[in-house]
């Protein structure tokens, strides 16, 4: 019945042109008392602003980068140096989502139906997919597991042939973090993104609290195509020079960006 209520007003407010501030400052609510940071910009690269971010990710010093939307769908290789697409793979008939790397098999979720793609490293030769039960959105992997987001606030590990091991439920102050998407794992800290939202959630793995929110408010603004949908979606970590490189659906640019909480921090 509450959720019923809630979506009856949230409609009602949009129909007044008051949606997107109902949701700042529901956003801003259950995220009061959440210790907070912005990122620390190192730099900023072209982005093709036509892709649907859904996934980036970094292996061997290679980003990765997964597109969505059925018939845009697509792997890339992504130039560090640029921005530019060195390789591009279209997945069709498919809505393509997140992706990760484990044991030299990239593995690209799709959204509904069930599957994961998988591609041989670095060549991405495609090999076969794995089934699995439920939506696919959000990956990234440990040296053992697949990290997998559902869209409820749940995190799924796998092990390496796709198998369900257990699973992580992550809150905020007692409330479920529904909508996580695009995740990275950097020693035992989870950072999502988190659908129509521009905050990046840093998660103790251990208690699957959220124990920082990052804003990229900021990183939106300039970057960011107008739309609905085109918000911060897509989030790796780079190992090498110990920064993370993150962009949006639609965005102009990526970013390199050095976050607290990270290995070092700043």
């Amino acid at each position: 019945m509450f959720k019923l209520c809630r979506i009856a007003i949230v409609r009602f407010l949009d129909t007044l042109g008051l949606k997107s501030s109902t949701k700042r400052l529901l956003l801003t609510a259950r995220n009061s008392g959440i210790r907070k940071s912005e990122p620390r910009i190192i730099q900023a690269l072209h982005h093709d602003s036509s892709a649907f971010t859904q996934g980036l990710y970094i292996h061997n010093g290679i980003l990765y980068e997964s597109t969505g939307l059925v018939g845009h769908s697509s792997l890339r290789v992504i130039d560090r140096e640029t921005g530019e697409i060195q390789k591009c793979i279209s997945v069709s008939g498919q809505f393509a989502e997140g992706i990760a790397v484990l044991d030299d098999r990239l593995v690209q979720l799709l959204w509904r139906s069930q599957k994961a793609l998988v591609y041989s490293v670095p060549d991405l030769t495609p090999l076969e997919h794995y089934c699995f039960t439920g939506e696919g959105w959000g990956m990234t992997a440990t040296a053992e597991y697949f990290l997998v987001s559902n869209g409820t606030n749940e995190i799924v590990y796998r092990d390496k042939n796709f198998n369900r091991i257990k699973s992580l439920k992550v809150r905020v102050k007692g409330f479920r973090l529904n909508g996580i998407n695009d995740l990275a794992w950097v020693n035992g800290r989870i950072y999502c993104n988190v659908l129509r939202d521009n905050n990046i959630y840093v998660i103790r793995e251990s208690t699957g609290k959220v124990i920082n929110v990052i804003d990229c408010s900021n990183l939106a603004e300039v970057a960011a195509t107008p739309g609905y949908a085109n918000v911060l979606n897509g989030i790796a970590y780079d190992s090498q020079t110990d920064t993370f490189l993150i962009t949006g659906k639609r965005w102009k640019k990526y970013y390199q960006v050095k976050l607290k909480d990270s290995v070092s921090g700043y």
